[in-house]
């Protein structure tokens, strides 16, 4: 099967007929359909979000630097 075909066999899955979806019926696709729709959202959140490069680059400094002063605590 093409990927295009896969691709609108699960959008058919996930939404049928539906235009729009509320956040009950996107919490129920997720949960009980499929939760790629979720991933696809919190991914796009993550890499398109102007402030979000900058985020996750402070947060990996902000945790090093937390497990270097764990471990100088534990050495002393």
């Amino acid at each position: 099967m093409q990927i295009q075909e896969q691709i609108y066999k699960n959008v058919a899955e996930s939404f049928g007929d539906r235009t729009r979806i509320d956040f009950q019926g996107f919490k129920q696709i997720n949960e009980e359909i499929s939760s790629d729709t979720l991933l696809a959202v919190l991914n796009l959140l993550r890499e398109k979000l102007p402030c979000s490069e900058n985020f996750w680059r402070y947060k990996r400094n902000y945790d090093l630097h937390m497990e270097k002063a764990k471990q100088t605590e534990n050495e002393d």
